[in-house]
């Protein structure tokens, strides 16, 4: 994400398979789709190091990147 975004981010938590960063609400779209390259880029750098040479499409991106005015912990 550092990478992608620079400055505009700032890592905030991440707990089990929850990643969490604070960004301004101008780059919230920007900052989710770097939260899909990143993945994309970590995955397919692990699995490339195991010898396979495809990804699947249905693990290369998050089924959903949330975009949320304020943290809160959910029930």
């Amino acid at each position: 994400m550092r990478w992608l975004m620079g400055e505009k981010v700032k890592f905030c938590l991440s707990f089990h398979d929850e990643v969490r960063y604070i960004v301004k609400e101008e780059y919230a779209n920007e900052a989710a789709m770097a939260m899909h390259v990143t993945n994309l880029l970590t995955r397919a750098y692990c699995v490339s190091r195991l010898g396979v040479q495809d990804l699947p499409q249905s693990i290369a991106f998050f089924t959903s990147v949330e975009i949320d005015t304020i943290l809160r912990k959910d029930a």
